[in-house]
């Protein structure tokens, strides 16, 4: 049964620091960047990214290892019902032992099974001279095709471990998810822009600052719809913007405080979030000093951010 703790090749009990440092050297390792941007490279990227998204988070990591527990527990117990009883007192059989009289009793009883088969062998060969000669028949028994697929069958299929340990235990079976398609509008009702800028129709704020903050979908082959949210005491939204794939946008004259960024693929919905970061404004002898951040959104060379997903009530 293939793990999270597999997929980061890192031992069930591993602090944080081994599970981040793991993540991040598979990642440098199966980055599509790294091999040709095949179609193995991403699928290997999305369970890297659900496991490290489950084992770093505290909770998450204590509710999957109770899962894991109780399916190998589930598996220990029906190991154990399909092993051989060992013999025990209550079951072990004394044989009698067996004298003269019993002897005789056998082979009297021997010679007549053997003179009722030999009397049945000659009635039947006997017989077979009187008897029409019949061509032999054979006889296959058919199924129509309904019945391979049908639910009794299906049934005894055996669960995807590493699927119900994902997802939950069980139902085996789950409805498809409808793909995504991305809206002809932003959620303000007005079109997408043509290239990286602020979304219309909704009020920019965080103005005053001196530090910026650049986003660098460069290496994304995906349009995205992301926001520069503030993380204080309550988190609340600062700038809104669109950026086409390839494409870099930068947020100017931003206060200082803790953001993050949070951001939806319109290729396929996927909600992602960074870490937090600081915007710092430092007065000194000359000047001020203040903060210019780049982050890439996808996991590229060189990329300063961690990405984790996250719900539509988190966007």
């Amino acid at each position: 049964m293939q793990t999270h703790y597999d997929n980061l090749r890192i031992s069930e009990n591993a602090p944080l620091e081994v599970i981040r440092a793991a993540y991040k050297a598979l990642s440098l390792r199966h980055h599509p960047d790294q091999n040709g941007n095949s179609s193995e490279s991403h699928r290997i990227m999305q369970i890297l990214n659900s496991a490290y998204a489950i084992l770093s988070d505290t909770e998450k990591r204590r509710q999957y290892d109770e899962r894991l527990a109780a399916i190998r527990a589930t598996q220990r117990l029906k190991d154990e019902q399909h092993k051989d009883p060992k013999p025990t007192p209550q079951n072990l059989v004394t044989t009698p032992k067996k004298g003269f009289f019993h002897f005789l009793v056998k082979i009297l009883l021997f010679d007549l099974r053997l003179t009722f088969c030999l009397g049945f062998l000659i009635w039947m060969w006997g017989d077979s001279f009187f008897r029409e000669q019949k061509p032999k028949t054979t006889y296959q028994q058919t199924y129509p095709s309904s019945e391979i697929n049908s639910p009794a069958k299906l049934a005894q299929d055996r669960f995807d471990w590493g699927k119900i340990l994902n997802e939950g235990y069980p139902p085996p079976t789950r409805p498809k998810k409808p793909a995504y398609l991305c809206p002809k509008t932003n959620p303000y009702g007005f079109p997408w822009p043509m290239r990286a800028s602020y979304i219309e129709g909704v009020e920019q704020g965080g103005y005053g600052g001196l530090s910026s903050v650049t986003i660098d979908n460069s290496k994304n082959t995906s349009d995205v719809h992301l926001k520069l949210v503030s993380i204080g005491t309550t988190a609340y939204l600062v700038r809104h913007c669109f950026i086409p794939a390839q494409a870099k946008f930068t947020f100017k004259s931003i206060i200082k405080g803790k953001f993050d960024v949070r951001y939806r693929d319109l290729s396929d919905g996927t909600l992602s979030k960074t870490e937090e970061f600081t915007l710092q404004e430092n007065p000194t002898p000359t000047g001020t000093e203040y903060s210019n951040i780049t982050l890439a959104l996808y996991e590229v060379i060189n990329g300063n951010m961690q990405t984790e997903t996250i719900n539509e009530s988190e966007f």
